[in-house]
């Protein structure tokens, strides 16, 4: 249920054109690489190959929503493919970069070339009886209306039996060097999402939570403060040089929690913040 409203509520943003695409140089050498890591133990588990063949290409693109696009059509490709196993690749045609995601499944009949793009739709009658038809039916929704904000074509070709081959065009980056190859830790790094120098102050007394949070704040390049409980937490407010933009706090820190100490410092740091 958490999927199928967070699915419409995307749905819903991209036909409302409230999602702007953040255009700039994405390396698909990177991405296939991040793909083939989240994809390849889901493969590997029905017994089906995946392959990317290397590629070292820069496409002009919103690295998120391309990203999106090809989780989508992976996802159904494996989904769809009893055996054999599904191939990405790319071809250069001209200014564009056509990137070709390959499955050996059950194809899909000329009579559902459109009905696949539409909600809910999960195959036929005859997919969903043999165990193959999965998920929301929502997937190539999404993808239809990714590519619209991007205008980047989706096409595919198939045949029913014998496999699916879906086609992306994407232009071809300005500079193969505007973006530097990446390390496996650095794929994929999520945006700042504006947060870029934003201090932050976190309170949580979960060691694997605190440890998460941190992580993923750091790397949308916010400066972190960390507690794990309300004193800690008048400890680094301490230093009123630092004052945080944000605090983030546990509504819950079990036993290690008391009712915030309305001392002469507690005052001086809540008069630090109003002024801030």
């Amino acid at each position: 249920m958490e999927d199928l409203l967070r699915t419409l509520l995307d749905i819903s943003k991209l036909d409302a054109g409230v999602v702007q695409p953040e255009i700039g140089d994405v390396s698909l050498e990177a991405l296939f690489s991040s793909l083939r890591s989240d994809f390849l133990p889901e493969a590997q588990k029905k017994g089906l190959s995946l392959k990317f063949r290397p590629v070292n290409v820069v496409v002009r693109s919103d690295r998120t929503l391309l990203r999106r696009i090809l989780q989508n059509i992976l996802s159904n490709a494996l989904r769809y493919t009893r055996s054999g196993g599904v191939l990405v690749g790319t071809r250069h045609r001209g200014d564009t970069i056509r990137i070709d995601v390959a499955d050996t499944g059950c194809g899909i009949p000329d009579d559902q070339r459109e009905a696949v793009f539409e909600e809910f739709h999960r195959g036929t009658s005859t997919l969903v009886d043999a165990g193959l038809a999965g998920g929301l039916g929502l997937g190539l929704a999404i993808v239809r209306r990714m590519a619209a904000a991007l205008r980047h074509p989706v096409t595919f070709s198939s045949k029913v039996g014998r496999g699916t081959i879906f086609h992306i065009d994407v232009p071809v980056g300005i500079s193969a060097a505007a973006e530097p190859a990446a390390s496996i830790g650095d794929l994929e790094r999520p945006r700042g999402y504006g947060l870029f120098g934003t201090r932050v102050l976190l309170v949580e007394n979960d060691t694997d939570v605190l440890s998460a949070m941190t992580s993923l704040l750091e790397r949308w390049q916010c400066l972190v403060r960390a507690a794990t409980s309300t004193d800690d937490a008048l400890d680094l407010l301490g230093d009123t040089a630092w004052v945080p933009d944000i605090i983030i706090a546990d509504q819950h820190l079990d036993a290690a929690t008391s009712a915030p100490r309305r001392s002469p410092r507690y005052a001086t740091i809540s008069a630090a913040l109003s002024r801030r």
